[in-house]
């Protein structure tokens, strides 16, 4: 059994979509000799997925549950994977198929995919039956044969994120410029200051904005710099040590460009908190207060423990690494 990572329930309550079930009644039209695939009349058009449980029932009676394997517009193969009955589903018969929001006992079904998607001859020569129960007699590459595949129980895939990340960080903070002894003149402009960062996001996947097959992580993160700098008003005064720390707040969507690397747009809001010693001049003001930011970076999944992420925007450029738990 393959167990899912929780989500926690804010996400759940924001940003799942409404559970949906299908009952659909379908026949079998085929049987491999074993039994344990078998084909119905419901197509790829149906809202099944593949690897998605279903289960047959016959009025309240389960027969059996199993996983959705091959599906094409003319009919869907189930591996059948547990059975409460002593037969499989029978070729010619009707049966109700449930499936979309899962079962009781999809939980408990074995996570089984396919050994190949490209049929080939099968060494134990199994063969689909016809309605009547006489054996086909095409060669195994004939186009109407399709011989059972081996299952395998399906791994799970490599966990790419955390819901907790924490980001340490160097960047260069963009802020604005202070009159100085080499231009006192200045009223307006902004430059940057080399400083340090620390970050802390709470991270789930979502669907937002993209198709369902498309998913991206959602992340609010909290944000806490600092960086210093030597300050001279006039010539021959003393220099101070200015220390700024930025308090932010931001918002960021990134996109799965693949398993292993991610793009994201961010917003947010932050607001600098400045102090110096004494000799600084008293015009700290444009250092202070908050605004608006945005821009954009990009991750890349070094492990499962571990990313490294870059982005750039209106209050700088930061380079980190992320530690997820």
């Amino acid at each position: 059994m393959i167990h899912k990572h929780p989500l926690f329930l804010s996400a759940l309550v924001l940003f799942s979509t409404p559970a949906w079930a299908e009952k659909r009644t379908v026949q079998v039209i085929d049987a491999s000799s074993s039994g344990r695939l078998v084909r119905v009349t419901l197509g790829s058009e149906s809202g099944l997925v593949l690897n998605g449980p279903v289960l047959f029932l016959a009025g309240e009676e389960k027969i059996a549950a199993g996983r959705v394997i091959r599906m094409d517009s003319g009919g869907t193969v189930v591996a059948v994977l547990e059975k409460y009955r002593e037969q499989n589903p029978q070729v010619e018969q009707e049966y109700e198929l449930l499936y979309g929001e899962p079962f009781d006992e999809a939980d408990t079904l074995p996570d089984y995919v396919a050994d190949r998607e490209v049929e080939e001859p099968n060494p134990a020569n199994e063969r689909f039956f016809k309605p009547d129960g006489k054996e086909r007699g095409p060669e195994l590459d004939d186009d109407d044969y399709t011989p059972e595949v081996s299952l395998h129980p399906k791994l799970p895939e490599r966990r790419t994120f955390s819901p907790h990340n924490l980001t340490l960080g160097v960047g260069l903070f963009r802020n604005r410029k202070l009159p100085s002894a080499d231009d006192p003149n200045v009223t307006s402009g902004y430059t940057t200051y080399q400083g340090y960062s620390f970050r802390y996001a709470y991270t789930f996947l979502t669907h937002i904005w993209l198709k369902s097959e498309t998913s991206a992580l959602l992340s609010l993160e909290g944000t806490f710099g600092i960086y210093n700098f030597e300050h001279r008003t006039t010539v021959g005064a003393p220099a101070a040590q200015v220390r700024v720390i930025p308090l932010g707040l931001n918002l960021r969507y990134m996109i799965s460009v693949s398993k292993l690397f991610r793009l994201y747009p961010y917003v947010g809001y932050q607001s600098n908190i400045v102090s110096a010693t004494s000799g600084a001049s008293t015009n700290l003001e444009p250092l202070q207060g908050g605004r608006l930011l945005g821009g954009g970076g990009a991750q890349l999944v070094m492990s499962e423990a571990m990313d490294a992420r870059i982005e750039g925007g209106s209050d700088g450029v930061l380079l980190g690494v992320v530690v997820k738990f």
